[in-house]
């Protein structure tokens, strides 16, 4: 019973494989590069200093992101970058908001209001 080492058997992947695993590192960076973009966004939205601006902005985060692509995250990060009231004024039509944000279907949904929760 003396001690013996073995040498580990070597695996030897064929080049198609080592391909699919670096896309599908690529891929896994990817979407948790837009995990980790929607979680910041998903704090912005529900911390923005009032109660009214938190259901307002941060519902309608809850209630629409599962649905976004890029282009539409991206009009929300723009969007969040903005001040509360100015944001509040565009859901109520009081003023429109800059071109760079009128997105029609976008605006729309935000002036919907019916994902407000009441507390």
């Amino acid at each position: 019973f003396g001690a013996q080492t073995r040498a580990a058997p070597s695996l030897t992947l064929p080049t198609r494989g080592r391909e699919l695993g670096v896309a599908h590192r690529a891929v896994n960076t990817k979407s948790r590069a837009m995990t980790d973009r929607l979680k910041r966004l998903k704090y912005r939205a529900h911390y923005r200093g009032t109660r009214e601006a938190d259901a307002m902005i941060g519902g309608f985060f809850d209630a629409h992101c599962a649905s976004w692509n890029d282009a539409e995250i991206a009009w929300f990060e723009a969007l969040v970058d903005q001040e509360d009231d100015d944001i509040m004024a565009w859901a109520l039509s009081r003023t429109d908001p800059p071109a760079e944000l009128a997105d029609p279907a976008l605006l729309s949904a935000l002036r919907q209001l019916d994902y407000i929760t009441q507390p």
